[in-house]
């Protein structure tokens, strides 16, 4: 299969290589076009420079062709947020983007802090991701694998080895959004997931609600406090 990646250089200027299938793909060409004439520049990462504004695009895509994407810049000011958002939905329609965020990150490199700020600009909060029949709610920040096939292949894989009984309990750790206890409910008695983020857990707890399951959950404190997961 071939794919078309996004690449921004650090001179700045904006290189594709190979062709694309996938319709994620749509958004790194839109946003590929909207940076070579904004007047907001790419972030130099070099020691000399250090300055600037476009990093990274994110993209997650359910089986409909919905898509969340994630912008990560520097931080904006309220008015060039403003100036930034205006330039960028309009380039944004027609390709499927049903939720848009802001990621605020200022270190050398595109991976940020834990307190990095990220803001919903436009759309809904969450994309609805279908999974073995049920609907889950993915973030910007949600620990889940883009590839929705490969994702559904991965649960159906890991349920058949495991090989529950209705009286049996299963304990995922460090779960992420709790997608495999999620699909494995109605395979056992119980079904048991430990995190140390209490917004994660929460997080959960709004897929369990929205897809009638009853999963119990054990967590630690923790400073982390991504709003946006």
């Amino acid at each position: 299969m071939k794919c078309k990646y996004l690449s921004v250089k650090i001179t700045g200027t904006v290189g594709f290589t190979f062709d694309f299938l996938r319709p994620s793909h749509r958004i790194a060409h839109q946003v590929a076009a909207l940076v070579a004439k904004s007047n907001f520049p790419v972030y130099d990462r070099r020691e000399c420079g250090r300055s600037g504004v476009w990093r990274t695009v994110l993209a997650r895509c359910n089986p409909a062709g919905d898509m969340l994407v994630m912008v990560q810049t520097t931080t904006l000011s309220e008015e060039s947020q403003k100036r930034f958002v205006e330039a960028l939905l309009p380039e944004l329609e027609g390709v499927g983007v049903t939720s848009l965020f802001l990621l605020f990150n200022d270190e050398v490199t595109d991976a940020p802090r834990p307190n990095a700020v990220v803001t919903h600009v436009h759309g809904k909060p969450r994309l609805e991701m279908p999974m073995l029949g049920l609907k889950l709610e993915v973030g910007p920040l949600s620990f889940f694998n883009p590839n929705t096939t490969t994702c559904r292949f991965l649960m159906e894989t890991a349920i058949a080895f495991l090989n529950l009984k209705k009286n049996e309990i299963l304990l995922d750790i460090f779960c992420g959004i709790g997608t495999i206890g999620l699909c494995a409910a109605h395979c056992c008695d119980k079904a048991l997931e430990a995190t140390k983020s209490w917004v994660m857990a929460r997080t959960r707890e709004s897929q369990w609600r929205s897809n009638e399951i009853l999963i119990l959950y054990i967590f630690r404190s923790s400073t982390v406090g991504m709003e946006n997961c």
